[in-house]
């Protein structure tokens, strides 16, 4: 086995967005919801499906280059983080800005767990010059991009 590189990375990156995507989605489809409240997670959803893309997008730029290895205990810890993150979000929301709320805690968790992961990574291979370095910085500027939108609509 070659070792593990950004590209296992980006796999569970994607897989926390799917979840987003998913757990906004079923906000959506819900019967029992208000039609604004409904929107707001349509375009939640939205949002999470362009992450999804822009990851992939990135994974397939990524592939084409030379790809150092993660170190595996580096690597053991990041996927423990990220495995963490995927637990089970129950949301039952009552009104649009509680559902913001929630979003934009959700993001900034997002946010600093591939800060966190960014960190461990640059320990371990060549530092901020490293392709894996520059790919989580690339994927940190969209999460922040995306934060500020969330809360552009708080205010």
């Amino acid at each position: 086995m070659a070792g593990y590189t950004i590209l296992d990375i980006l796999d569970k990156l994607i897989v926390i967005e799917e979840k987003g995507y998913k757990m906004y989605d079923t906000i959506y489809l819900r019967e029992d919801i208000d039609e604004k409240i409904k929107l707001v997670a349509k375009i939640l959803a939205a949002q999470e499906l362009k992450h999804i893309q822009l990851y992939k997008r990135i994974k397939k730029t990524t592939e084409e280059g030379e790809l150092p290895s993660i170190d595996f205990d580096i690597y053991d810890q990041a996927s423990q983080l990220l495995s963490n993150f995927l637990h089970p979000v129950l949301l039952d929301v009552e009104n649009i800005k509680e559902l913001l709320r929630f979003s934009l805690d959700y993001e900034k968790q997002n946010l600093a767990l591939i800060i966190t992961i960014q960190g461990l990574l640059v320990r371990g291979l060549d530092g901020s010059n490293s392709v894996t370095y520059n790919v989580l910085g690339e994927i940190i500027e969209e999460q922040q991009k995306h934060i500020q939108n969330i809360e552009g609509f708080i205010r």
